[in-house]
């Protein structure tokens, strides 16, 4: 029977009116291409149907976690919300939780440009030698910590994670550098380059100008300028001037 079968099939198929097609070979390929696309089409969209609900929800978290902090409020943002659209950092959250939670309150300028460092440097994971500055750097950078471990408890619920946990790696040599100290004795302090020295130090640069723009006090903004004015100089002004 079964070889009944395949004779009436193969019957079927040499009478149908596509068996004398001269072109039937090309035509079966193209047929065969279309098939396959339609396949991998609809893998990729169910593909980007599930990213597009990961986003969703990525999303709503991110939300979830600016209304605890009060940067969202019944999806709309808030004062601190607004000022927080202001800071581009990869920690930007964290910037802006600094300033609300006054971490940088009563810090002169060197001391401002050490905490701000901790926001930008990056040791990548390597164990650098250093020592606090003095007790309010080290005290300002301890509320750092505590505002940062709030904001990764709130992520960790949600399965997110927004900031990079800060980094005192670079605190002493910003603070000596925006004292005034002398580019060869401030390099000494570490084993790093001085191309990287300039790169930190105009990371924090950059901050503390942003910082300058979005502070809500002006006596605060004031000292951030000052800050700004005091790492920027000699090699690293050279630098940002080629």
């Amino acid at each position: 029977r079964d070889e009944k079968l395949v004779t009436d099939v193969e019957r079927r198929a040499l009478e149908h009116p596509v068996a004398s097609c001269p072109d039937r070979a090309e035509h079966e390929r193209w047929a065969e291409r279309i098939d396959r696309l339609r396949e991998e089409t609809a893998a990729l969209e169910k593909r980007v149907g599930k990213r597009t609900g990961t986003l969703a929800r990525t999303f709503g978290h991110v939300l979830d976690v600016l209304e605890k902090f009060g940067y969202v409020e019944a999806d709309s943002l808030t004062e601190r919300g607004e000022r927080l659209c202001r800071v581009y950092n990869e920690s930007d959250l964290l910037v802006a939780e600094a300033l609300e939670t006054n971490v940088f309150a009563d810090l002169d300028p060197p001391e401002l440009a050490a905490v701000a460092s901790s926001l930008v440097y990056d040791s990548r994971g390597m164990p650098i030698e250093f020592a606090w500055p003095n007790e309010k750097v080290r005290k300002a950078f301890g509320r750092m910590m505590r505002s940062y471990k709030k904001i990764r408890d709130a992520e960790e619920q949600r399965g997110i994670e927004l900031c990079r946990e800060p980094d005192s790696g670079f605190t002493e040599r910003i603070y000596w550098w925006a004292h005034g100290e002398p580019f060869d004795e401030v390099l000494g302090m570490s084993e790093q380059s001085a191309g990287d020295f300039v790169r930190s130090t105009k990371q924090v640069w950059d901050l503390l100008k942003q910082l300058a723009e979005v502070s809500p006090d002006d006596k605060l903004s004031k000292q951030f300028r000052l800050a700004a004015d005091a790492v920027y100089r000699g090699v690293v002004a050279y630098a940002g001037a080629l």
